[in-house]
């Protein structure tokens, strides 16, 4: 039979209910036939992200983390997956395959046993290889002409780099302990990230359209809420700010808090303090001096064009 890892990880527990929780998950995996060789405690850890607890709906911030390692048939897995997912103790179920080493191979598992904050240059060297930074004579929405454009809708074509983007900006919500109810993406292009903000933080997600419909329903915001919860804003790149600002004015209207907005990029041309006075908390992942100093290590972009464009992008408009 296969050999597989089986991760899991519990609520916090008192020592005799954890007892029980690890014997239901031990006679689960017996019962479909499972050969156990090994069970590790990896101890009480953090979690790299919120999640909620099954029937009362609160968060967890900290968990116990355990491995099973077993020898089971394909469909004993699945089999097994599926109840122990759905048992109220277990915030988070995952079987994967080992190598020789006993190494876990599911990015999923290793993403919340061992998960690492992703670096800026990281993240620049994949929008790099995606064509994502162009230099030449460019206009915005504003009608102001730009000597650089960043296109981050292309990396909705990559699902691993559209995800590491999300990801980045998660690390910074985290790090910086941000505290939000709902997920909205600024219409439409941040759509994508702030979907896998939603799914990676275990956090709904709400959606704002630009205009309320004609038809059906009519609203213009999409999904199921409560008024006077808090609302987070994702967008890709942002100039000004205004399309965020135009997104929580309208998100108030609906008796939402807005407090905070993140996006991947901050052109850096006035929005932190446009949106301060809004009352908004505005924070980037990337910053555009961050890609220029990106693209002189390219051998694209001389020192002295940097602080040529850095200047043309501080005129006002």
């Amino acid at each position: 039979m296969p050999f597989y890892e089986v991760s899991m990880i519990t609520r916090s527990l008192s020592k005799a209910d954890l007892v029980k929780a690890l014997t239901r998950a031990g006679n689960t995996l017996l019962d479909h036939g499972a050969v156990i060789e090994k069970v590790e405690s990896l101890g009480h850890r953090d979690l790299p992200y919120k999640r909620l607890a099954k029937q009362t709906n609160e968060p967890v911030y900290a968990s116990n983390f355990f491995l099973f390692k077993a020898h089971m048939s394909r469909e004993a897995r699945q089999k097994t997956k599926s109840i122990l997912t759905h048992d109220l103790d277990t915030l988070r179920m995952t079987a994967a395959t080992a190598n020789g080493n006993h190494a876990i191979d599911d990015p999923v598992v290793v993403k919340v046993q061992s998960a690492s904050p992703i670096e800026e240059t990281t993240l620049f060297e994949e929008l790099y290889q995606m064509e994502c930074f162009r230099t030449g004579e460019f206009y915005l929405k504003s009608g102001q002409m730009t000597p650089i454009y960043i296109d981050l809708r292309r990396i909705m074509s990559s699902p691993r780099v559209l995800r590491m983007a999300a990801q980045a900006m998660c690390d910074k919500l985290v790090a910086k302990n941000i505290k939000f109810d709902y997920v909205v993406g600024v219409p439409y292009a941040a759509l994508p990230l702030a979907t896998l903000v939603s799914d990676i933080l275990n956090t709904p997600m709400l959606m704002k359209r630009k205009e309320a419909k004609a038809y059906g329903t009519k609203q213009l915001i999409e999904g199921v809420y409560q008024p006077g919860k808090t609302v987070l804003l994702v967008e890709d790149v942002v100039t000004s700010g205004e399309s965020i600002r135009e997104t929580a004015e309208a998100i108030r209207k609906e008796s939402l808090k807005v407090t905070d907005a993140i996006a991947v990029l901050d052109r850096q041309q006035g929005a932190s303090a446009n949106l301060a006075e809004d009352k908004l908390n505005f924070m980037s992942f990337l910053t555009m001096e961050g890609i220029l100093d990106g693209l002189i290590t390219k051998n694209e972009m001389t020192e002295e064009r940097k602080h040529q464009i850095i200047e043309h992008l501080a005129k006002p408009f």
